[in-house]
């Protein structure tokens, strides 16, 4: 859970509406990546040993864990130090989100054993139960959370993606919820995709969300149309008006842009979807449609 300041108290927490990483939010990650070397949370996996007899761990190898790191995440200079970033040599925020799920997955938890006299320093042991991963992740989102980045890092250490609370509710509401397996799976891989942050997991996200769509009209019976007729009278419950917009947005509207856009279907002449923006807007705009239909029809049943 994110540190609570006095300002969100009496002000309101800051709106979660960037997806962009600044100089300011990366240098503060920076401070809490120097902070998590110096109390040896990275050391039991990068160990510095004291030179005593014993291999003792006595603090963390930065130079190691640095080459551990352009390995996993080549994009991000090496060294990494907050001290030269500007906006013309900020990393891409994906390199910066890889490198927060490379340090959480190597955090342990260390110990004080005992205090080497001689080279004054502290020797340690570790564990794995998970302290120091959740003192990073608290840092890491409360930095995110008050410059009102959609981000964070989440308890399996995989970075999410913040939605608008009133369509994660509606989210929420159709998971698991259709009575039918397939369905709830297709909508399961399309929400779990939706929230991480890389462009291509969002357009698998729509691909998916767009399957459960072609699903749901077959909800009564194989015959598509005559399945999709049913469904339409179920949820436009007798307002002809509504049915006709409804059957407009079930046969042309989203059937076209399925059709139409690099959605399902990627050959040539199919137009691709290169604004996350509009990828949000379909992706919400068919979450509130199953959703009306999940809703109806377990209301008609009751």
């Amino acid at each position: 859970m994110t540190s609570v300041y006095f300002s969100d108290k009496e002000l309101g927490s800051k709106e979660l509406s960037s997806e962009e990483i600044s100089v300011d939010v990366w240098k503060a990650i920076v401070a809490i990546y120097d902070l998590f070397i110096s109390n040896c949370a990275l050391a039991g996996e990068f160990s510095e040993e004291c030179l005593d007899p014993g291999h003792v761990v006595c603090g963390c190898n930065k130079s190691q864990l640095e080459d551990a790191l352009k390995g996993e995440v080549p994009e991000l200079s090496i060294p990494v130090s907050g001290s030269y970033y500007n906006e013309d040599n900020l990393p891409n925020k994906y390199a910066i989100l890889d490198f927060l799920q490379f340090l959480h997955k190597n955090i342990k938890d260390p110990t004080k054993i005992s205090y080497h006299d001689y080279h004054r320093h502290n020797h340690y042991s570790f564990s794995d139960n998970g302290l120091f991963k959740s003192q990073f992740r608290d840092r890491i989102n409360t930095i995110f959370s008050r410059n009102g980045v959609v981000f964070s890092l989440d308890e399996n250490g995989q970075i999410k993606r913040s939605i608008p609370k009133s369509l994660a509710k509606i989210i929420t509401d159709i998971r698991f919820n259709t009575g039918d397996e397939r369905l709830n799976e297709l909508l399961e891989t399309a929400y779990s995709k939706f929230v991480l942050p890389r462009p291509e997991s969002r357009i698998e996200s729509l691909e998916k969300i767009w399957d459960a769509f072609e699903r749901m009209k077959t909800y009564f019976e194989e015959n598509k149309k005559l399945s999709a007729d049913k469904l339409i009278n179920v949820v436009s419950e007798n307002n002809s008006l509504f049915s006709e917009y409804i059957s407009r947005e079930f046969k042309e509207e989203l059937t076209g842009i399925g059709n139409k856009f690099q959605i399902r279907h990627f050959e040539r002449g199919k137009v691709e979807l290169k604004s996350n923006l509009h990828i949000d807007y379909l992706f919400y705009r068919m979450s509130c449609l199953i959703h009306l239909c999940v809703e109806s029809l377990r209301h008609n049943q009751l």
